[in-house]
């Protein structure tokens, strides 16, 4: 049996960097709900395999594979099941309208080989909190700076913004930003 719902979004950022935050896998663990370790396996071309840990999933690790048609979608499924459970999706990005942001189409399933009680519910609960855990990521990243920092290999540690000051610790730099008079200073 197959579930599948589906979610439309908007994020104010573009489509690169929206882009940049799906296929950062190994960042999941730092913006993904529920997923607590994740690690980029292998990369090839448009293909990615990725090992994610997601404790509210059962103790199992979820290996996915990913094809990326960048900057447009990623398409993913679940390869460590041998067809009978685990989750499958694809994600389509497409410039807004009005040229001011990114439109997100979502969609997000799981086959299951008996009938499971809350299965949709379950999923349209997961797909709304990392859809608006993908807003923040984007927003993040075009904020912080790494925006086009390929794979996301550096890491935000921390991000402080108050004022006419903005301070990030990237690994074990830290970089402060202070605006005096419309002009910024590093």
């Amino acid at each position: 049996m197959r579930f599948t719902v589906r979610a439309s979004l908007y994020i104010k950022a573009p489509r690169r960097v929206v882009y940049s935050a799906l296929a950062g896998y190994r960042q999941y663990e730092s913006w993904v709900p529920d997923i607590v370790r994740s690690r980029l396996l292998a990369r090839e071309g448009e293909l990615a395999i990725a090992e994610f840990l997601a404790p509210p999933y059962g103790n199992d690790k979820l290996l996915l594979e990913f094809v990326e048609s960048k900057p447009d979608s990623v398409v993913f499924n679940q390869v460590d099941r041998l067809r009978q459970d685990g989750v499958f999706g694809r994600v389509e990005l497409k410039e807004a309208p009005d040229g001011s942001g990114t439109m997100v189409e979502a969609l997000l399933g799981a086959k299951a080989s008996a009938l499971r009680l809350g299965c949709r519910k379950r999923l349209r609960r997961v797909l709304k909190r990392t859809t608006a855990a993908l807003t923040d990521r984007a927003i993040k990243l075009l904020t912080s700076g790494l925006s086009d920092v390929p794979d996301q290999r550096a890491k935000v540690m921390e991000i402080d913004i108050g004022g006419n000051e903005v301070t990030m610790r990237v690994g074990k730099q830290t970089y402060e930003l202070v605006r005096k008079d419309g002009e910024a200073e590093v």
